[in-house]
C-alpha cells in the first residue's frame, strides 16, 4: 500500500472528525442564543414600557406592551427555532457534502475513474463515484440516516418542506418520517425526543415537515461516522485508483 496516499486520507479524516465535532457543538449550543435574547426581550419591556400612576396611561402602555411582546414570543417560540434547526442541518450537510467531495478529488489523483464521468448532482454523485473506485457504502453504519437526511433537507431547501411539493420524494418521505428511519441510537448522543424530531404537520399548503435542532445535533454524529468508515475503506484504494 501507498503510505502516503493512506496518511492523506486519516489527514482528512482527522480534520474532518475534528471540525464536526466544533460544528456539532455549536449545533447544540445554538438555542442559547434564543435564551438569552428573550431575557433581553422581556427586560425592554419594562425600558420601552415603564408603569404609570395614571390609569389610562397605564391601561395604554400595557396594551402596546402585550402587542409588541406578542410579536416578539411570536419569533423567539415558534420562528427563530424553526429557521435555526433548518440552517444548522443545512450547514452540518453542506459540510459533509464538502468533506466527501474532498476525498473523491484525493480518489481521483489516483489515476481512476474521472469525477467528472459520473452522473448525477451532490451527495449522490460522490457516493456513486466512491461505489465505482470500489468503496461501497452499502453496510457502513448510519448510511440510512445520512441518506433519509439528505432528503429531508431537500425537501425543506427546495420545497419548504412541502412535501406535496417534493414528487420524486413524497412517499419516501412519509415513509421516513412515519417509520423513524431518520433516526438511531447512537452512543454519546442523547435527546429527550427521539421520535419527534422530524414531524409532518399540516400546512397551508399541505403536509409540510418540521424540524427540531435536536435532529441536526444528531446527523452532526450520523455524519461525522459515517465519513470516517467511508475513509477508512478509502485508505484501501490502490494506486490504479480502485479499492482491492
Amino acid at each position: 500500500m501507498d503510505n502516503e496516499f493512506e496518511e492523506k486520507i486519516q489527514s482528512i479524516s482527522n480534520e474532518s472528525s475534528k471540525m464536526f465535532d466544533i460544528l456539532s457543538d455549536y449545533i447544540w449550543k445554538s438555542p442559547r442564543l434564543i435564551e438569552v435574547e428573550t431575557k433581553i426581550e422581556i427586560e425592554k419591556l419594562d425600558i420601552y414600557f415603564p408603569p404609570s400612576e395614571d390609569a389610562d396611561e397605564s391601561a395604554f402602555t400595557m396594551m402596546l406592551r402585550q402587542m409588541r411582546w406578542k410579536s416578539e414570543e411570536n419569533k423567539l417560540k415558534n420562528v427563530f427555532p424553526n429557521v435555526m434547526a433548518i440552517s444548522n442541518l443545512y450547514l452540518i450537510l453542506s459540510y459533509f457534502e464538502f468533506c466527501c467531495f474532498r476525498l473523491c478529488l484525493e480518489i481521483e489523483s489516483r489515476g481512476g475513474t474521472r469525477l467528472s464521468e459520473v452522473h448525477g448532482y451532490g451527495v449522490n454523485k460522490l457516493l456513486q463515484f466512491l461505489k465505482i473506485s470500489g468503496i461501497s457504502t452499502e453496510e457502513i453504519s448510519f448510511r440510512k440516516q445520512v441518506i433519509a437526511s439528505l432528503k429531508i433537507r431537500n425537501c425543506l431547501m427546495h420545497a419548504n418542506g412541502i412535501i406535496s411539493w417534493t414528487k420524486k420524494d413524497n412517499a419516501e418521505l412519509k415513509r421516513i418520517v412515519n417509520t423513524g428511519e431518520y433516526w438511531r441510537h447512537m452512543d454519546g448522543i442523547k435527546c429527550a425526543d427521539t421520535m419527534g424530531l422530524v414531524v409532518i404537520i399540516p400546512g397551508s399548503y399541505g403536509e409540510q415537515l418540521n424540524i427540531k435542532n435536536d435532529y441536526a445535533f444528531v446527523v452532526s454524529g450520523y455524519t461525522q461516522r459515517f465519513f470516517v468508515q467511508v475513509c477508512s475503506l478509502a485508505k484501501m484504494i490502490n494506486t490504479n485508483g480502485y479499492r482491492d
